[in-house]
């Protein structure tokens, strides 16, 4: 790790310490996870930035397509 010594606007760290307390990280996890997204974020095209969300979430063919029927169901439920 290198130490590093950034000024930054009082509703920067406002979003920081927000960040930081709703990871339960520290602020310094909070701005390298904020930067790693940043620095992928912008370059990345929607489908590939769907993938990798759904990726994280563990999301399989077999969920999504149990959660589809699901919501079918539920739409059905509805209108009877």
């Amino acid at each position: 790790m290198k130490r590093a010594t950034y000024t930054l606007d009082a509703p920067t760290v406002d979003r920081v310490d927000s960040l930081a307390k709703r990871w339960k990280v520290s602020r310094s996890e909070a701005i390298r996870r904020a930067v790693a997204e940043a620095s992928v974020g912008p370059n990345r095209d929607g489908l590939s930035a769907l993938r990798a969300l759904q990726s994280r979430m563990g999301l399989t063919k077999k969920k999504a397509a149990d959660w589809a029927r699901e919501v079918a169901e539920e739409r059905r439920a509805w209108r009877t």
